[in-house]
Formats: C-alpha cells, sequence, structure tokens
C-alpha cells in the first residue's frame, strides 16, 4: 500500500511539473503569435491596389485599369435595399471569376474575390498567405482568418478571398440586431391581438 501511494504522489508530482512547463510554453507562444499578428496588422490592406476604406470612384478606377477584373462602369453597380450601401458586382479574368464590392456610406467595407479552382487551389493560396500575413488568428475546415489594421481577411472553401472592415461590419450587425428586436416587439404584440 505505502508503494502506491509513493507512486501515485510521484505521478502527481509529476503531472504538476508537466503543467506548468505547458503553461509556460503556452505564454512564449502567445508571445509570439502576438509579435506575428502586429507584423500583420501593418499588412492587411487589400488586393492588387483596391484597399478597403477606399471611396467607391477609387474602386471603379482600379477595377477599370485592373485586367484581372472585367469591369464595364456603372451598369454593374447596384443599390442594395438600405440607401447607404451599394455593390459592385463583375466578373474577372484568368484566376478571378467573380468580385464583389459592397460600401457603406461610400466606403468600400468588404471585397470578395472569387477564385476559380480550376487555375489556383485552396491549399496553394493557403501557403501564400500564411507566409505573407503570418499565424492566421482562426482556422476551421470551412475557412482560416487572418486580422489586422482592423481588417479581416479569409480564405474560405471552395475558393473564396474575403476582406472585412471590422468596425464597419460590427456597426451594421449591431444595427440589425436593433432592428430585428424591435420588430420582434413588434410581432409579439401583434399576435397578443388575437
Amino acid at each position: 500500500m505505502k508503494r502506491i501511494i509513493i507512486c501515485l504522489t510521484f505521478i502527481c508530482k509529476l503531472l504538476l511539473v508537466t503543467n506548468i512547463l505547458l503553461a509556460q510554453s503556452s505564454i512564449r507562444d502567445e508571445e509570439s503569435d502576438n509579435q506575428v499578428s502586429e507584423q500583420t496588422k501593418a499588412q492587411v490592406k487589400g488586393f492588387r491596389g483596391i484597399e478597403i476604406g477606399m471611396s467607391i470612384d477609387e474602386v471603379k478606377s482600379a477595377l477599370l485599369n485592373d485586367s484581372y477584373f472585367n469591369y464595364h462602369g456603372d451598369p454593374d453597380v447596384y443599390f442594395l435595399p438600405k440607401k447607404e450601401q451599394s455593390l459592385i458586382e463583375c466578373r474577372g479574368n484568368s484566376y478571378i471569376k467573380r468580385a464583389f464590392f459592397q460600401f457603406y456610406d461610400k466606403k468600400l467595407f468588404i471585397m470578395i474575390i472569387v477564385l476559380d479552382p480550376l487555375k489556383i487551389d485552396y491549399y496553394t493560396l493557403f501557403t501564400a498567405l500564411k507566409e505573407k500575413y503570418g499565424n492566421f488568428l482562426l482556422f476551421s475546415p470551412e475557412f482560416v482568418k487572418w486580422e489586422g489594421n482592423d481588417i479581416r481577411l479569409s480564405l474560405e472553401k471552395p475558393l473564396w478571398v474575403k476582406y472585412v472592415d471590422i468596425d464597419v461590419f460590427e456597426k451594421l450587425k449591431q444595427e440589425g440586431k436593433a432592428q430585428e428586436k424591435a420588430e420582434g416587439i413588434t410581432l409579439d404584440e401583434f399576435i397578443k391581438d388575437f
């Protein structure tokens, strides 16, 4: 019995030391990730000179001058149900199948580039983005996400690249929740009338 107690005590001490070492290693990894995050924040901006925050006219001009986009001007611009939002949608050339540029208050806040999986594969693009932006913030089977300069960059399956202005996106999300809540209250009041 005494041997069992000694063995259990030894195992407990060994587990304690292992947990301490793992915690220290985790802290070092976090510090290293934070350094990579700082480097990433300085780099995430946009694609081929089109950057989050640009005006709608600047994006139109950049699209007209870029051979990867098959943009023909204003017929490709759509106004969304909310008056302060608009969208440019255009076909792409070569590696790009389609592209979507969404604006809020005439500033680009979402850019989605749909790539051609017959010409470029997910793993190749993932590897290139990881080299350029460092360690990712989040990895899942559906997407990989980096953040920097208040911009979220995600590589999504099947083969989409998204740039999102985090502040504007969160603002619009909160506005949507507030409206949803107000509509929910009026629906409850309506149902009570029966």
